[in-house]
């Protein structure tokens, strides 16, 4: 009988302690959004896109020749620099700063907005995601 009364009481607390609490996807995506590491994570990937597309290095060629469930592994730039080199790729020290840059930056966001840590991987992609940008053609 005791146990039925103090089961409320334990809910309750469990509740204020916020193990139950939800993460406001909308609070959450702005502080991403205004967060330095957040910019720095876009505009490097950006900066990755262009340079593929002027042919400083192919990521089809990245593709081909590197083993993807190292590269996760890697934690320092001298890191990313000796396993492209090793792998071949033409343009693999620009790559090897591009990624660790991005990986850096989001490491970063990740420990600045400890919130980031709670919610599905699915939707930590979903707020990673860049906002659209409106193009103006002529």
């Amino acid at each position: 009988m005791k146990k039925l009364l103090f089961a409320p009481l334990v809910f309750l607390l469990f509740v204020k302690l916020g193990y139950c609490q939800s993460v406001d996807m909308a609070t959450l995506r702005e502080k991403v959004r205004h967060n330095k590491n957040y910019i720095i994570y876009t505009n490097t990937i950006d900066e990755t896109v262009k340079a593929s597309l002027n042919k400083e290095f192919s990521l089809n060629e990245v593709g081909a020749k590197v083993d993807k469930s190292k590269v996760g592994k890697l934690q320092t730039l001298q890191e990313f620099k000796d396993f492209y080199r090793k792998a071949g790729v033409k343009g693999g020290d620009r790559l090897a700063a591009l990624q660790y840059k991005i990986s850096y930056s989001l490491k970063a966001l990740i420990r600045d907005i400890p919130e980031l840590k709670k919610i599905p991987k699915a939707q930590f992609n979903e707020l990673l995601k860049p906002p659209r940008r409106v193009v103006k053609t002529r």
